[in-house]
């Protein structure tokens, strides 16, 4: 007594298969040998379609590990060298003289702590260059700003603050 364990998918094909003629199955077979074969070569294509492409990408990628390299050492180069301490009679005396760029409507105010405060009606534009000229200059960074209006002129209130204090 022997049981036939095979699961019904398998016994399903072997009832299909045996219904066909041999010249039926012989061209399931031709069609089955060239499906297998479109397959693969679509697999070749691609994978070949996909090396060629990351060749491409190579030089490229190699550049920008070049310059990541450089900007890694550059940026351990800067973290290594101490920052001068901000002499505040100095910065100061730049801002006064910078300020005459926003125009006559806004006024600047030092705080006790060192801290910068704007305020008043000036151009965005102008605002703007102002606060990256003194930010690259004096190292002065903005610490927060609320610009409000519309128009040529808006109202800004700025606080800003030297780099290396505390907040």
């Amino acid at each position: 007594m022997k049981t036939d364990l095979a699961p019904a998918w398998r016994r399903r094909a072997a009832v299909f298969w045996a219904a066909r003629s041999p010249r039926e199955q012989g061209i399931l077979r031709l069609a089955a040998g060239v499906l297998a074969l479109a397959i693969a070569g679509q697999l070749l294509w691609q994978l070949e379609d996909a090396r060629r492409r990351q060749l491409r990408l190579l030089p490229e990628l190699a550049a920008q590990a070049t310059q990541m390299a450089a900007l890694a050492a550059a940026w351990q180069g800067l973290a290594a060298t101490p920052l001068a301490p901000v002499d505040a009679a100095a910065l100061r005396s730049v801002v006064q003289t910078r300020l005459g760029e926003l125009g006559p409507e806004i006024a600047a105010h030092w705080e006790d702590d060192g801290r910068l405060t704007l305020r008043g009606k000036a151009a965005l534009t102008a605002w703007l260059r102002w606060t990256a000229a003194v930010h690259e200059e004096q190292r002065l960074r903005l610490e927060s700003c609320r610009i409000t209006g519309s128009g040529e002129t808006l109202q800004i209130e700025a606080s800003y603050r030297a780099a290396g204090k505390a907040s």
